[in-house]
Parts: structure tokens; C-alpha cells; sequence
């Protein structure tokens, strides 16, 4: 059988719009939990720490101290990405397969959680993003 363009956007559309709400929430958390890096943040202390160039503060400290909170955050959000983000991206991509053919809930965004496989699905995504990165190089 061949899709056509309306045809395969009529059948999006009217899955959408009978599950709108939950939709929305499971997009909007993905959004949220799949836009977290911590890149920019680092960024923005390297630029802010030359405000500090009185004799008051000693510049080479400061900088060592924010590098570090900045290493420290930026390692926490990858951890954060690895073992939760990546999980609630995965049910978010099971949300609106399923959403072709049932109604899901919004408890499908938490699937990851729940199967039983936390680790084989940690394992995979991180392997998956692991060489994207290499890849990308």
C-alpha cells in the first residue's frame, strides 16, 4: 500500500486531536527533559568571569571556583540525561505510537520506568548517543 502526503496527515491529525491534552503534556515534558544540556551554562560562566577584576577578589580563584560549579553542574544534567531523560523520551515516542491506533495516557511517558528493563533501555540509549556523538566528530 502507498501513502500519500494527505493522507498520512489526515490520519496525524485526527490522532492528535483525539488525545489532545495528554498530547500536548507529553510533548511539553519532552521538550522540557529533552532540551536540557549543560553547554550554555558553561559558556555563560567562561564570559562572566572576567567581571570580577578588582583587587578585591582574586580572579584565578574565582574562575577555578566557577569552572568547577560549572563541571559539576554540567555533570549532574548529563547524569540527569542518561538515567531519566532519556527514559521519558522513550515513553514519550511510545506515547504517540500508540496514539495512532489507542488512547494512551499520560502515565505512558513513565513506560521506561516501569517495564523492567531500566537498564537494557539505559544501556541502549546511551550507546545510541555515545556514537551520534562519536559520529558527529
Amino acid at each position: 500500500m502507498m501513502w500519500n502526503r494527505a493522507e498520512l496527515k489526515m490520519r496525524g491529525n485526527m490522532a492528535f486531536k483525539k488525545n489532545y491534552v495528554s498530547a500536548v503534556v507529553v510533548a511539553l515534558l519532552m521538550g522540557i527533559f529533552g532540551t536540557v544540556s549543560g553547554e550554555s551554562s558553561a559558556r555563560r560562566v567562561s564570559e562572566n568571569s572576567d567581571i570580577y577584576s578588582g583587587n578585591l577578589f582574586n580572579v584565578g580563584m574565582i574562575t577555578g571556583l566557577l569552572a568547577g560549579i560549572a563541571t559539576v553542574v554540567i555533570l549532574i544534567v548529563l547524569v540527569a540525561k542518561v538515567f531519566v531523560g532519556n527514559l521519558l523520551k522513550m515513553g514519550g515516542y511510545r506515547f504517540f505510537i500508540l496514539n495512532q491506533t489507542a488512547q494512551p495516557g499520560i502515565g505512558t511517558l513513565l513506560d521506561g520506568f516501569r517495564s523492567g528493563h531500566y537498564v537494557n533501555i539505559v544501556l541502549t540509549m546511551f550507546l545510541r548517543d555515545l556514537f551520534t556523538t562519536l559520529w558527529s566528530m
